[in-house]
């Protein structure tokens, strides 16, 4: 049902509630992904594996604020900012 081979991750998108939809350039994306998670604090080793990754997947994964108008609107948005795949 869920495999990386089959849909890599392209793109991670942090929602904030707007005026507009719009696409923005995630500057922060650490602070958001470590913020959302469960990283384990009280483990040196775990929190050092966890930082790592994190900076894998910011280096790698283009990361954007997402501010949306909550409607269907910006399904038809977002479609237009990521170029299909063939």
């Amino acid at each position: 049902m869920a495999s990386a081979t089959r849909n890599p991750l392209a793109r991670i998108y942090f929602l904030q509630k707007g005026r507009n939809n719009e696409l923005l350039p995630q500057k922060e994306a650490a602070t958001h992904l470590i913020t959302s998670g469960f990283p384990p604090f009280y483990n040196r080793d775990g929190m050092d594996f966890t930082l790592c990754f994190i900076g894998e997947v910011i280096r790698e994964i283009p990361c954007y604020e997402l501010r949306v108008v909550p409607d269907e609107r910006v399904v038809e948005f977002v479609s237009g900012q990521i170029p299909v795949a063939n």
